[in-house]
């Protein structure tokens, strides 16, 4: 049985949440009145106040001209193209701006532009090859080509700097998976859930992976878990289906 096609939409690697932590700091430190904002609000903050704080921060980093920082706000709510713009003006006056550059590099993986993506992730490994950010997130434009084979090289060497990132373990299991090498896979999804036993992108990984040997009664309580997780993790949701038919119809044949 091959990847279920809806398994390329959820892979989790290093993706735009990553640059959320970098974003805080940024504004806590630039931006001093956003955090009377957030503390007035208890951080308890419905999706309309949310929307407000939101849009009060897009005005502050705007009257600073933080040009890295409005980018950085910008993929993280999602907009991808938007933000692009402003990481070339960041590397308008450094071009060897590393946030700059991976974060550019991110915004044009998450619109499909692939090559264009890994070029700016090769600028960050010129100037630091053992940049793991650029190193898993090029790995992950690798990914979403279908260059499975290509990827896996790129996950090791993040794997090398930090041997318990779940994201790595989680994409290289996916990548294996992709290529047929499912009982090579299941470790690394294994190990992914050592470390966090909830992460869904390695619970419906290795529930596939179980899948395509042919274990599915032992793969549908993975995706149960994904699916306790997160009701409307849609591949989850087709992944069990099929896991369930093929359960019938192999209890069938016996």
């Amino acid at each position: 049985m091959k990847l279920n096609s809806y398994l390329s939409k959820y892979f989790h690697g290093l993706s735009s949440s990553n640059t959320f932590f970098p974003l805080l700091l940024i504004l806590l430190v630039s931006i001093t009145s956003i955090t009377i904002i957030l503390f007035s609000s208890g951080f308890n903050l419905n999706f309309e106040k949310k929307y407000t704080v939101l849009a009060q921060i897009n005005i502050l980093l705007k009257e600073r001209n933080n040009n890295l920082s409005i980018g950085l706000f910008r993929l993280n709510i999602g907009n991808y193209t938007e933000a692009i713009p402003y990481f070339d003006k960041a590397l308008a006056i450094d071009p060897n701006n590393k946030p700059a550059l991976t974060n550019k590099g991110l915004a044009l993986s998450n619109i499909g532009n692939y090559t264009e993506a890994i070029q700016y992730f090769d600028k960050v490994l010129a100037i630091d090859p053992n940049d793991r950010l650029a190193l898993s997130n090029k790995g992950l434009a690798f990914y979403k080509q279908g260059n499975y084979i290509e990827a896996i090289p790129y996950f090791d060497k993040a794997l090398d700097i930090d041997p318990n990132d779940k994201s790595s373990l989680t994409n290289k299991g996916l990548a294996l998976s992709n290529i047929g090498n499912y009982i090579e896979a299941i470790p690394y999804f294994d190990k992914a859930l050592d470390i966090d036993p909830n992460y869904k992108y390695a619970l419906n990984g290795k529930g596939l992976a179980l899948s395509n040997l042919g274990k599915y009664n032992e793969a549908i309580p993975y995706f149960d878990k994904v699916l306790a997780i997160d009701p409307n993790f849609e591949a989850a949701i087709i992944n069990k289906g099929e896991a369930l038919s093929k359960a019938v119809n192999q209890s069938n044949t016996w």
